[in-house]
């Protein structure tokens, strides 16, 4: 109603193509209906596009590129470099979704074989660093 009620030029953003396929349909011409994501590209993504339709970095590789070559022994635990830059990855998302200012020991995820609190820390100092 509020497309048909102005002539004046509107933006629907959608969760995903098939809504904003069929709000294209239903609103009028002077409203461009799209997703986030279609917005965002066409707003500068397009520089990433390359980048974009590459495969996803191994984790292994990953750990490579990003310096993690250590394996690391906590407690009965063997903790491989893979497996450190899995975690670091994971450290990292978890500060993303919370609304802390900086990442913390509570966003390290506690992987099989990790008992206790002090074991925990173990892992959780490097990874803290290294996040940084």
């Amino acid at each position: 109603m509020l497309g048909d009620a102005t002539r004046r030029q509107g933006r629907y953003l959608a969760f995903n193509k098939a809504i904003a396929q069929e709000a294209g349909r239903k609103f009028g011409r002077n409203v461009q209906c799209s997703t986030a994501h279609a917005l965002a590209y066409r707003a500068g993504g397009h520089v990433f596009a390359e980048r974009m339709d590459q495969p996803r970095a191994a984790i292994a590789r990953l750990a490579k590129l990003t310096g993690i070559t250590m394996d690391v022994t906590i407690g009965e635990r063997e903790l491989k470099s893979s497996t450190l830059c899995y975690l670091r990855k994971e450290t990292v998302l978890r500060d993303c979704y919370s609304a802390d200012e900086g990442i913390t020991r509570e966003h390290v995820p506690w992987p099989r074989g990790i008992a206790d609190e002090h074991q925990h820390d173990q892992l959780a100092e490097p990874l803290v660093v290294l996040g940084h």
